[in-house]
């Protein structure tokens, strides 16, 4: 028996299938449209990634460049404190020599003082040392007679001994000396104390404040004409003394008047009138000056 289908139920097969095929169509086009909204997602977030890695390596370089450039400085810093460390060094070191040197020019008097107490004592002169003003002190009784300027006999042969001792002593301490042998060097009686010099040898009078009873003499023609008579005996006496010189190439002695201008106690009483009226020698250490190239 054959069956026969109607036109009616073709149709209807046709049109379920193409009813099929749009919802199939339909279908896929939701799902690549998911993948592309996807897709996109994904694009941006990896993009996103990518600024943010990318700022981050931007930020690390900089750090990096920063920290480089700390390490430089701090070398240059370092290197610079090396450079001050030495140079504080080395003016300490210079200080040092300059307090030395210093140091050297203010001990000159005092071995020079000593040096003259043992040859004082060794020919027992009444001679009295002042060893923080470096003053020999004379007492005017010991070589002048009272209100005169003539030594005293005992007075010549006080600065006969003074005068040789000062031969003896002062070359090693100043600049002109006669020559002892071929190599130009000191006395062999200076030793090895370092020929250190003295920039003078003041030779002062002094008085009381008693006045005279005549005007035309008084205490500052007194004082001055007894320094006077006393430099010009010790030289007479050593004449080798004349010719030292100190560092400046001036005369090592000279001399000077203060009257009464200058006591060393109170003019109250006879005793202490006795102290005022005196000689003194003053030595005069070379004082060190630094120079601009030192």
């Amino acid at each position: 028996m054959a069956i026969f289908y109607s036109n009616n139920q073709e149709v209807d097969n046709k049109n379920d299938s193409e009813g099929g095929a749009l919802v199939f169509t339909d279908l896929m086009i939701g799902v690549v449209f998911l993948l592309l909204i996807l897709i996109s997602f994904l694009s941006f977030s990896y993009r996103s990634q990518t600024q943010k890695d990318t700022i981050k390596i931007e930020r690390a370089e900089a750090i990096i460049q920063a920290h480089e450039k700390q390490k430089k400085q701090i070398h240059l810093l370092q290197e610079k404190n090396k450079s001050l460390v030495q140079d504080l060094y080395q003016a300490k070191l210079k200080h040092q020599n300059y307090v030395k040197k210093i140091q050297d020019s203010r001990f000159i008097p005092q071995h020079l003082l000593k040096q003259l107490e043992i040859q004082f004592k060794q020919y027992k002169l009444p001679i009295t040392i002042n060893f923080s003003q470096s003053i020999l002190h004379f007492q005017d009784s010991i070589l002048f007679a009272t209100n005169s300027s003539e030594l005293t006999q005992e007075g010549k042969k006080v600065l006969n001994q003074v005068g040789h001792i000062f031969a003896r002593v002062l070359p090693c301490y100043s600049e002109a000396l006669a020559k002892t042998n071929d190599n130009n060097k000191k006395p062999f009686t200076c030793n090895n104390f370092g020929y250190k010099q003295i920039e003078g040898v003041f030779i002062e009078g002094h008085t009381d404040n008693v006045p005279f009873d005549v005007s035309t003499y008084d205490n500052w023609t007194l004082s001055m004409s007894r320094a006077k008579t006393t430099y010009e005996y010790l030289l007479s006496v050593a004449p080798q003394l004349n010719q030292l010189r100190n560092k400046s190439q001036q005369l090592l002695f000279s001399l000077s008047a203060y009257a009464d201008t200058r006591p060393i106690a109170p003019n109250d009483s006879k005793e202490n009138r006795a102290k005022n009226r005196r000689i003194d020698i003053r030595l005069i250490s070379f004082g060190y000056i630094i120079k601009d190239n030192e």
